[in-house]
């Protein structure tokens, strides 16, 4: 699990105490990550080959992107800069052109 007080968004996107169905941890609770949050932190973590193609696979077609590429723009001062920025240029094009130069 991936503590939020890592990344720079809180709980954007997290349901906290969710009564979603977990397998294997039936009548618990948990904080659940959106497709969205979830995207947004594999791309954070660096875990690209992961977050490839998942505008279409996960959230059928582009509606988010401006979400997420507003998010991870917010990583601008991190470790993996270089590496997100030219993940997102490849992902989100010039969605991605225009807000990481904001």
């Amino acid at each position: 699990m991936l503590a939020t007080e890592d990344l720079p968004w809180g709980t954007w996107g997290i349901e906290c105490d969710s009564d979603s169905n977990i397998p294997e941890h039936e009548n618990k609770r948990f904080s659940v990550a959106n497709h969205v949050r979830a995207i947004a932190d594999m791309i954070a973590l660096g875990r690209f080959s992961v977050a490839q193609g998942s505008s279409e696979d996960y959230l059928d077609g582009h509606d988010y992107d401006e979400e997420i590429v507003t998010h991870i723009a917010m990583l601008k001062d991190t470790d993996n800069w270089d590496d997100i920025s030219r993940f997102m240029e490849q992902e989100y094009g010039e969605t991605w052109t225009r807000v990481k130069s904001v």
